[in-house]
C-alpha cells in the first residue's frame, strides 16, 4: 500500500513528509518480524491525511529487516539497539539524520508483539486518567485484551512491568548506552513526548487496523489538540 504523499529518501531509508514544519513523527518497521502493522498504519494515515498536522512518517525504519522478516537487519544488528552518536549501522544513522532535523511535539513508534493477542502502550509521560480510560474502554469494547506482565524478561534494556496495557517510562540517561530510539530521541530533545504502541501480533488485520485507527482518534488528535 502506498501513501498519497511523495516518497523521499535519506541514505537507505524512504520516508514521507507532510508540510515544512513537522510536529508529529510516525515510525514502523523497526523490526522485520513486526511488519504486520505497516500497511494498517499507511491506511490510517491516508484516511486522516487532511486532518493531520505536518508530519514525518518512516514506514520501514529497518528496510533490510522487514525484507528478511527478522528482528535483526541485513547487517546482523537490531537497529533499535544502534541509536547512538557513533553508530556504524547505516539504517540507524539514516533514521537519526531524518529525525534530528526537527523538534517533534509527539512521536509514535509502532511495534508488534508477535507472541501476544493483547495490547499494551509505552508512554514517556503520564497520560491523563480521562484520556487513558476512554482509550482502554474502546479497546475492551472490541473484545481486545490489555496486557499485564513483563516486557521483556530476556532483554536487559527492558524488563518493564505493564499494568492493564499501559506503562510510563521516562527517558533515562543511563539507558542511552543500549541504543534504543526511545532514550536517544527524548534525551536529545528531538521528540518532546513519545508513545510506543505494541500491536498484538496474533490479531487479525481487521483488529490491527482498528487499534491503529483508535490510536489516532483517541490519542494523537487529543494530545495535539486537533
Amino acid at each position: 500500500m502506498s501513501l498519497i504523499l511523495k516518497k523521499r529518501k535519506a541514505g537507505t531509508i524512504y520516508y514521507y513528509q507532510k508540510g515544512a514544519s513537522p510536529v508529529l513523527l510516525l515510525l514502523s518497521g523497526t523490526h522485520g518480524d513486526e511488519f504486520g502493522v505497516i500497511n494498517p498504519l499507511k491506511q490510517v494515515i491516508n484516511k486522516y491525511l487532511s486532518k493531520l498536522p505536518d508530519f514525518i512518517f518512516i514506514p520501514e525504519v529497518s528496510p533490510s529487516a522487514v525484507k528478511k522478516r527478522t528482528r535483526r537487519n541485513g547487517f546482523k544488528n537490531d537497529v533499535n539497539r544502534n541509536f547512538f552518536e557513533k553508530t556504524k549501522d547505516i539504517e540507524a544513522k539514516a533514521n537519526m539524520e531524518i529525525v534530528a532535523r526537527y523538534k517533534f511535539k509527539l512521536g509514535l513508534t509502532f511495534h508488534e508483539d508477535p507472541q501476544l493477542d493483547s495490547f499494551y502502550l509505552y508512554d514517556s509521560e503520564i497520560m491523563s486518567s480521562k484520556l487513558l480510560h476512554t482509550f482502554k474502554a474502546h479497546i475492551k469494547e472490541q473484545n481486545i485484551g490489555l496486557y499485564s506482565g513483563i516486557d521483556d524478561a530476556n532483554d536487559v534494556s527492558l524488563g518493564n512491568v505493564l499494568d492493564d496495557g499501559y506503562i510510563t517510562v521516562p527517558a533515562h540517561a543511563k539507558k542511552i548506552i543500549h541504543g534504543d530510539f526511545w532514550d536517544w530521541s527524548l534525551l536529545n530533545g528531538y521528540v518532546k513526548r513519545l508513545l510506543c504502541p505494541e500491536i498484538p501480533g496474533k490479531l487479525g488485520l481487521k483488529n490491527k487496523t482498528f487499534l491503529v485507527d483508535l490510536i489516532f482518534k483517541d490519542l494523537i488528535f487529543p494530545l495535539l489538540n486537533i
